[in-house]
């Protein structure tokens, strides 16, 4: 389970977010999942819209929830996805990196610790 939030990031960098990570881009409709800089898997906004609700723990009034075209991370949104795949729930301990964009093309940065 991952824990994302919209807000915007304190600073930017090059490479700051290394090879391995997951990319959602709002503006494109897609998520991916990089491993040492390969695509492991991906989704379209049709399959994010599908994102299960139950899948979806929100901290806040701002709720992520799927949407008619892909999920909704509105702005003060935070939640844990639960994104059940077999990569992810392959992937060994340690740190990744999520990088989430929004439909405005600005682009956040998480670091998230897998147990």
């Amino acid at each position: 389970m991952f824990t994302v939030y919209s807000m915007r990031a304190n600073s930017y960098g090059v490479n700051d977010l290394g090879n391995t990570y997951i990319e959602v881009d709002l503006t494109e409709q897609y998520m991916w999942y990089y491993q040492n800089g390969n695509i492991i898997f991906q989704k379209n906004a049709e399959e994010l819209s599908r994102f299960p609700k139950e899948d979806i723990q929100n901290d806040y009034i701002a709720k992520v929830v799927p949407g008619k075209h892909s999920l909704v991370i509105p702005l003060g949104g935070k939640a844990t996805l639960n994104i059940q795949t077999p990569p992810l729930a392959n992937l060994p301990k340690g740190k990744y990196k999520i990088e989430l964009t929004d439909i405005s093309g600005i682009t956040w940065t998480e670091e998230v610790i897998k147990p």
